[in-house]
């Protein structure tokens, strides 16, 4: 898939046990089963792409990625461009069978794309990035997070010395997080985003704060290559609504 004629809508599978609670479901792993098929019958034919949170998966242990794994099937039947929310991060050869999982022409776990988290050095990510783009696959970086406990540590140069070493690598597997309330400004981003080609993941929409009409207004003319997330603010409510919600989120960014 080609980010440049955004903004697109992306959303988070995410059955966070008030979301379970709320559709009437177990927490449980037969909860995440009933949880994956609602979600997916939910899902109106014009969204491109959707997020599930792994950990949320995870913390079942071996029969919750099972359930992980017949979800991103299903999606893929759907011809739907999945990336797999996991954060991952190492070095060696441990970061490459991270990568190997996701990632890999035999991957077990389907998807096209895969988050991950920097800090151990961009250049642990290099083998990530080729691996990637030998399979068509993209890698998203995090850069710039919308959670607020982030702001101290990433806003001080480290976000942009990560892009910028990002752009220096120049791969077309990379994508980048950046949070929808991050001042593009005060993290010096605005700038090095400019001359960058990279697709821009933009978690912060909805409970976070950041309003999806004004996606335009918030990144201006990176918002073409903007994906735009929306998790709990669109899977709170009645399960039987759930694509109608979609659709007003879907009509609210264009």
């Amino acid at each position: 898939m080609i980010f440049d004629n955004g903004p697109y809508l992306c959303v988070g599978a995410d059955p966070h046990d008030e979301v379970l609670d709320q559709w009437g479901l177990e927490n449980s792993v037969r909860g995440l089963r009933d949880f994956n098929k609602l979600f997916v019958d939910s899902l109106p034919s014009e969204l491109e792409i959707v997020k599930p949170q792994v950990a949320l998966y995870e913390s079942f242990g071996s029969r919750g990625l099972a359930e992980l794994e017949s979800l991103l099937l299903e999606l893929n039947g759907l011809g739907k461009y999945v990336i797999a929310d996991a954060k991952r991060s190492d070095i060696g050869s441990s970061m490459t069978g991270y990568a190997n999982a996701w990632l890999s022409a035999e991957a077990p776990f389907l998807a096209n794309a895969l988050t991950v988290s920097p800090f151990l050095g961009v250049g642990s990510l290099r083998s990530t990035f080729e691996l990637a783009a030998m399979n068509g696959k993209h890698v998203f970086v995090l850069v710039a997070t919308s959670n607020p406990e982030a702001v101290k540590l990433q806003s001080n140069g480290l976000s942009k010395s990560i892009l910028d070493q990002l752009i220096e690598i120049n791969s077309k597997s990379v994508g980048v997080v950046i949070g929808a309330t991050v001042d593009l400004e005060k993290y010096g981003l605005a700038g090095s985003l400019s001359s960058s080609s990279s697709p821009i993941l933009a978690p912060g929409f909805g409970v976070q704060g950041a309003d999806l009409a004004q996606t335009g207004n918030i990144f201006g003319v990176l918002s073409s290559r903007v994906i735009a997330n929306v998790s709990r603010s669109i899977l709170a409510g009645e399960k039987s609504s759930l694509g109608s919600r979609i659709a007003k989120a879907l009509g609210e960014l264009s």
